[in-house]
């Protein structure tokens, strides 16, 4: 403990020792009276100075070092919010450091309390000591005057000896205050630091949790307001190119690419109208296919949702399109999205004098990542479709006739209708979203099986690129 070294230090310059070194230094100071009477009263009266001097010395040094040890704990409560406020300076708001120092200065103010409670409990002591010690100097020279003793020497031993015995209980008993003063005081400093680190923590705890409120906040409007710029009316301008045409995995054994550029008005209610024509490289008439169709998206929630579609398509004379003799479709997907991942079911049925319906069955997963490079967000969307559907005898038979004498084709006469698996396809888009223009690369990995038209049976990749202009 540091008042015990500062209690032995001041007892050696004091000369709190036995009588007898207080007996030579008493005398070494004045020339002794002639009188016995009065030199036993002038050796109880120095006796008594030297412990009060003693005493008053000893409790002066239990001040200082009480206000040295409490500028220490200060200084290191300080040097610890100081260090908290520097640790999380950037993360720290103006008014929260602010809070920090008003709790530094509070616990700083509790240890000035301390402080004066501790000099009030010492100059209390030695009031009382001197109280205490006066009380026995009277009482001791009214019991020599009333006895009458001659042996001043003895009645002075037997004074000394009290004083000494008194000195020493003071001694013992300060020793014993300081001790738990100093045991209280470090208490108090271990208190006051665990309570500041709990409320540094707890107060660190609060603003983390506040700004992750923030920050969810902030996140959830951000989310909203993407949310409204998808969902706003635009006007879309599409340009999409490929290099493998294919319908349910089937080309009518002919591998063309095309261009297709497309037009797209979409109403923030969740309707739109697009139109878009076909240009393959291979048909009679470059210009194959134009589309005009209508469709009503409807997003129930943020994880269920369902759209429905309708297209009239025209076809160029002679087309070698594997869906050119079905002019109308109808399509009815339901959307289920948790955790990124998106399956959809669609419902399809193509139709003109004759029908053909279709299961498409897609999962995909959605991976996004905003403000890069200049982009709104990148966003790569690993897609696998499984398609089942029926194969129309008529409509076989009529697609074999459209490539008779360009492809080699198979000459039997499918006599029924046939369902099961057409197609599997792994699709792999990346879409650079830029606002104003989306690019769009993307290739896809084809698996047509059941073969029973004109179509290749092995699998085959395809590229493509799609550019969208929007127009909000």
């Amino acid at each position: 403990m540091i008042f015990i070294s500062f209690s032995l230090l001041i007892l050696n310059s004091a000369g709190i020792y036995p009588q007898d070194s207080l007996i030579k230094q008493f005398e070494s100071q004045q020339p002794l009276p002639k009188n016995p009477s009065n030199q036993f009263e002038y050796y109880i009266k120095n006796i008594s100075d030297s412990a009060l001097i003693s005493q008053s010395r000893y409790c002066d040094s239990i001040k200082k070092a009480n206000a040295i040890l409490l500028n220490n704990y200060n200084d290191s409560l300080n040097f610890y919010i100081d260090s908290l406020k520097i640790a999380h300076k950037d993360s720290l708001p103006q008014t929260d450091i602010e809070s920090l120092y008003n709790l530094g200065r509070e616990l700083k103010f509790k240890l000035l309390a301390y402080s004066d409670s501790l000099t009030l409990n010492i100059g209390y002591g030695s009031s009382k000591f001197k109280n205490v010690l006066q009380n026995t100097i009277d009482s001791f020279i009214r019991l020599v005057i009333s006895k009458k003793r001659i042996s001043m020497k003895n009645e002075f031993d037997n004074y000394n000896e009290i004083i000494d015995s008194l000195v020493n209980d003071c001694i013992d008993s300060v020793n014993n205050y300081t001790d738990y003063i100093d045991d209280k005081a470090s208490d108090f400093y271990d208190s006051a630091k665990d309570t500041l680190l709990s409320l540094a923590e707890n107060f660190i705890d609060k603003i983390n949790d506040e700004r992750e409120g923030q920050l969810d906040s902030i996140n959830a409007k951000k989310d909203s307001l993407d949310m409204e710029y998808d969902r706003a009316t635009r006007l879309e301008l599409s340009l999409d190119n490929n290099s493998h045409n294919s319908y349910r995995g089937r080309d009518n054994g002919v591998k063309q690419y095309y261009i297709s550029p497309e037009l797209n008005f979409i109403h923030r209610s969740g309707i739109s109208i697009n139109f878009s024509t076909y240009w393959l490289n291979k048909a009679v008439q470059h210009f194959d296919e134009t589309d005009l169709g209508i469709q009503y998206e409807y997003e129930i929630n943020d994880n269920f949702g369902f759209d429905i579609s309708y297209t009239h398509s025209w076809f160029g004379n002679n087309s070698y399109l594997s869906k050119s003799d079905l002019n109308n479709n109808i399509e009815t997907a339901i959307l289920f999205d948790f955790f990124n991942f998106e399956l959809s079911p669609d419902f399809s049925i193509d139709f003109s004098t004759k029908k053909e319906l279709s299961l498409f069955l897609n999962l995909s997963y959605n991976y996004e990542l905003e403000n890069i490079c200049g982009m709104r967000k990148l966003t790569v969307e690993p897609t696998f479709s499984y398609i089942f559907g029926e194969q129309n005898k008529d409509l076989v038979n009529s697609r074999k006739k459209k490539v008779k004498g360009i492809v080699k084709t198979i000459t039997t006469i499918i006599n029924k209708n046939l369902s099961g698996v057409l197609d599997y396809e792994f699709t792999l888009p990346i879409k650079l979203d830029y606002k104003m223009i989306i690019i769009m690369p993307y290739t896809s990995l084809d698996i047509p099986v059941n073969i029973i038209d004109a179509s290749y049976s092995k699998p085959f990749v395809s590229f493509g690129l799609e550019l969208i202009f929007s127009f909000r």
